[in-house]
Parts: structure tokens; sequence; C-alpha cells
């Protein structure tokens, strides 16, 4: 695409967001397919406001609708942000179930149970967070179906061991590597906390998409 084709895409992109959002219907099906956000917060300033008036010259009527529109940016915002926070989520499933994984098979622990679940559901998540209409679909049964499994794992496995070596009376008396033997001893926690927090942002994911969803619906309702 040549100079010209991007330009004439992106007024056209422009025109159909103004045409929507002049019929009460916010322009999220405009905005939410630009990968780049320069040209999509470009995009959306042309749409929401095309011309250069402070808010204070605005009449009555305008600046409300200024600032019913605000809103729902700010919601759109936050749900686009929560797309990005489920990838990350399935990278962090991913590292602690590759590094429990590999210890395990090493011999390094006997956590293999653990790194085999981590790794399954780091994966599983990471094929839903591709597909972004799943994703808003089923945020919510994710979120809880993820809960009630690692509540399962924690009932039945316990926590992990140490990832590096099992923790004896001998090591800890060592004064030698004393910042190896601490990592040693706070990672079992550190894997029941870091699943704990995943749990805990994918219902944070959810109520971002809702408030989204609701905010949008209120929006067109005027």
């Amino acid at each position: 695409m040549d100079i010209s084709q991007l330009l004439r895409e992106k007024q056209r992109l422009i025109d159909k967001g103004r045409e929507l959002l002049s019929n009460k219907i916010f322009p999220d099906e405009v905005l939410v397919n630009i990968r780049d956000e320069r040209l999509r917060k470009d995009i959306a300033k042309e749409i929401f406001t095309p011309n250069d008036i402070r808010f204070e010259d605005l009449s009555k009527e305008e600046q409300v609708k200024r600032r019913e529109s605000l809103k729902v940016q700010l919601l759109f915002s936050e749900y686009l942000h929560s797309f990005v926070t489920l990838k990350s989520i399935t990278y962090l499933l991913l590292i602690i179930g590759l590094i429990t994984l590999i210890t395990a098979i090493l011999h390094i622990n006997n956590n293999l149970y653990f790194g085999i679940i981590t790794s399954f559901i780091g994966i599983l998540l990471f094929l839903i967070s591709l597909d972004r209409e799943k994703v808003v679909k089923y945020s919510l049964k994710i979120a809880i179906i993820y809960s009630v499994l690692y509540l399962i794992e924690l009932i039945i496995l316990k926590i992990p061991m140490p990832y590096i070596q099992p923790i004896n009376v001998d090591v800890l008396e060592s004064r030698r590597g004393a910042l190896t033997k601490i990592v040693n001893l706070v990672s079992p926690y550190l894997y029941v906390i870091l699943r704990i927090v995943v749990g805990v942002f994918l219902f944070k994911i959810y109520t971002a998409q809702q408030k989204f969803i609701e905010g949008k619906r209120k929006f067109r309702q005027g």
C-alpha cells in the first residue's frame, strides 16, 4: 500500500467512525482492528474531536456529548488493554510451566505434575487469546474454570517442592550461596502467588470487558 492508499484508508475509517458516532453508536468496530496504537489514537481523535474547538467553547449540549463520549473512550481503552493483559498472563503461565517442567525432567525436583498442568493451561489460554470474540464471550467462564482447577490442584497436590534443591538443616545452616537458598526457599510460595495473581487478573479482564459493553450500550441509549 502506497502513501495515497494509506491516507484514503485512514480517511475511510474516520468517515465510517463519524457516521457511526452520529447515530449514537460507539465506533469500536472501526478502532478495534487497528494494530498501530499511534494510528488508532490519531483516527480516534479525528472521529471524536473533528475540530480544535476548546471544550469550554462548546455549547452545553456538545459538552455533555463530549463527556459521555470520553467516558466510553476510557472504558474502550481498558477493554483493549484487557486483551494485552490476557496475552501477558499466557506468557507468564508458559514461563512458569516450562521452568517447572524442565527442572522436574532434570530431576532437580518432583514438580512434574505442576509443570504439566501450568503449561497446559498456558497453551490453552494462548489459543483462546488469539480469538477476541471467544475471549469476550467466555472470559467469565475462563476465570471461574481456572480458579476451580487451581483450587483442586491446591487441595490434591498442595504446593510444589523447592525448585533448586530439597531444604534440609545442612543447607539452611550453610552460609554459602545465601541468595540462592532464599530463592529456593520461597520458590514454592512464589509459584502459588503467581497462580493466584493470574486468577485475579482473569476476573479483572472480564470486568473491564463488561464495563465497556455496558458503557457502549448506555451511550447508544443516550
